[in-house]
């Protein structure tokens, strides 16, 4: 049985990850010199509630 701190983990990695897979893309769209390095997407996505380690979004990011 699920209880809703696990379900509150599973929506929050699927919007994160979403909102992770948005971020690259409009990131690779900027120009080389306006791009953002990993650890500024990273800030972003903690902002935004990401509550998971930078190693986590620099291997999602480098693949």
């Amino acid at each position: 049985m699920l209880i809703v701190e696990t379900v509150g983990k599973i929506r929050r990695a699927y919007f994160v990850q979403g909102m992770l897979c948005e971020l690259l893309e409009e990131n690779e769209k900027r120009l080389p010199r306006e791009r953002l390095t990993l650890i500024r997407l990273f800030e972003e996505l903690r902002d935004l509630g990401y509550e998971g380690g930078y190693d986590a979004v620099r291997r999602y990011g480098r693949s």
